[in-house]
């Protein structure tokens, strides 16, 4: 489909070809990693810092 703008072509309208890639499960093990304390709770130092008081 082409999209005129009085006798001139502005635009295409093309369907879409390329397939989205499959996702593969595990794919980057091994390559994320997070600190064993990333998930205890914050200090009262560390609220303080942030701005929680």
């Amino acid at each position: 489909m082409i999209i005129t703008r009085g006798k001139d072509p502005v635009a295409r309208i093309v369907p879409i070809t390329s397939v989205a890639k499959k996702r593969i499960p595990d794919m980057l093990k091994g390559q994320i990693w997070s600190a064993p304390d990333a998930f205890d709770p914050l200090t009262d130092e560390e609220m303080r810092e942030l701005g929680f008081e």
